[in-house]
């Protein structure tokens, strides 16, 4: 890669991002997506090695499965976050309790809200 800056290669293939977003039929107005994209081609440009194959192949692989990756990533955070709120519909509802009556219903709401957590949180 000695002969190629990363602007190169971005002048070059930035276009391969997004249509690897329109392949995967992804909604994007906030760019998430292509940021996503861009680190993957970023990675693949570091990463890349002559000896196996075209470089477009090789990018075109890294930002298709980090794409995808990022899709199943934000699939499950999405349902995390459906499922807390179906077992604890007080706080997506207007905040009519007080503190005391939220704890009174749900016993111990922390412990609940900790199971739901992974440990660096």
């Amino acid at each position: 890669m000695e002969n190629f800056t990363f602007q190169d290669i971005y002048d070059q293939n930035h276009r391969r991002i997004h249509y690897h977003i329109h392949q995967l039929n992804i909604k994007d107005p906030h760019q998430e997506y292509y940021s996503e994209g861009l680190t993957a081609l970023w990675q693949a440009y570091k990463s890349y090695d002559r000896d196996k194959g075209p470089m477009s192949t090789y990018f075109n692989f890294i930002i298709r499965n980090r794409l995808i990756d990022f899709i199943r990533k934000r699939s499950q955070e999405h349902s995390k976050r459906v499922s807390f709120l179906e077992e604890y519909p007080v706080f997506h509802e207007p905040a009519f309790y007080s503190l005391e009556e939220m704890v009174f219903e749900y016993k111990n709401p922390y412990e609940k809200l900790k199971s739901h957590l992974t440990e660096n949180q």
